[in-house]
């Protein structure tokens, strides 16, 4: 079983996490897994005190019965693959990048019986696949996924280092006049919704945005690159500032229309660039 560390988990200490993951597990098995490495946080040994990181790979060895669950639960998917492989935007024998419709999960979870992550699990037969960036549900766009645990591995390494560029188009509602400005503060979770918090309470969030053009004298057009990824961080941003994204119904008018205009247009490591052509995105409104 490999599970990603994501914003949700960070700071949890190691034990408590597998607690809550593994609950029909007696939690002596537990510790003994722990003791003996059969868990292992990006491939190394860690003690039950150990607090998780953001982009953490956590892999659990010999659970059988957990294991085995989630194979049948994936081999039982009832999906269109058809649909799911339209999707894929590039893949070799390391990567898989798909290009995520709107409205579609990553993962399972509340409201969600499977995400992405297990659709293609199933798909691939491959209990190992795994997505490295995460986008909201509502985001559209390129979700960068690895075939094995090694290469995980690598990528969670180069989003630690900051090493994966990720830009993005955003649509906003109003006229923004700047060319290019940088919004760096703090966010925190309230409440099922992220606002603007101050340092001790929040995460560090910075972005940067270049206006590309304006339409109708009432949207403007912005790229995204993102240098931290926090939950939400790009809406949340723009709407504190007054600029909500259109469509966005949690964090801007709920009396707004049509699909969120957020697309996850490029990304770039090791040279090697992914890029979607965004006109037709922009066709939406």
């Amino acid at each position: 079983m490999i599970i990603k560390c994501d914003e949700n988990m960070e700071g949890v200490r190691l034990d408590r996490f597998l607690r809550k993951k593994l609950k029909d597990t007696a939690l002596n098995t537990i510790f003994e897994y722990i003791r003996k490495g059969k868990v292992k946080i990006n491939g190394k040994k860690k003690k039950e005190n150990y607090r998780l990181v953001l982009g953490d790979v956590i892999e659990i060895k010999s659970l059988e019965e957990s294991e085995n669950t989630e194979k049948k639960h994936y081999s039982s998917l009832r999906i269109d693959k058809d649909r799911y492989m339209k999707m894929v935007f590039f893949e070799d024998d390391d990567c898989l990048i798909i290009n995520k419709p709107g409205g579609v999960a990553v993962h399972k979870g509340t409201g969600n019986q499977y995400g992405l992550a297990e659709v293609y699990k199933s798909i691939y037969k491959n209990e190992n696949l795994n997505f490295a960036n995460r986008i909201d549900k509502e985001t559209k766009g390129l979700l960068l996924g690895a075939k094995n645990l090694k290469f995980l591995r690598y990528l969670t390494e180069k989003i630690r280092n900051n090493e994966l560029e990720k830009r993005y188009i955003a649509v906003v509602s109003g006229i923004i006049t700047e060319d290019e400005f940088t919004i760096d503060n703090f966010l925190e979770t309230k409440e099922n919704k992220v606002v603007v918090s101050d340092k001790e309470n929040g995460k560090a969030a910075k972005a940067v945005f270049k206006k590309i053009k304006t339409i109708k004298n009432k949207y403007t057009v912005l790229e995204v690159e993102l240098i931290t990824g926090r939950k939400h961080q790009i809406r949340v941003q723009l709407a504190d500032m007054g600029f909500p994204i259109a469509g966005d119904k949690k964090y801007g008018s709920r009396n707004t229309r049509g699909e969120l205009m957020l697309l996850a247009y490029y990304l770039k490591f090791d040279n090697r660039v992914f890029q979607l052509d965004y006109s037709g995105f922009l066709e939406l409104l």
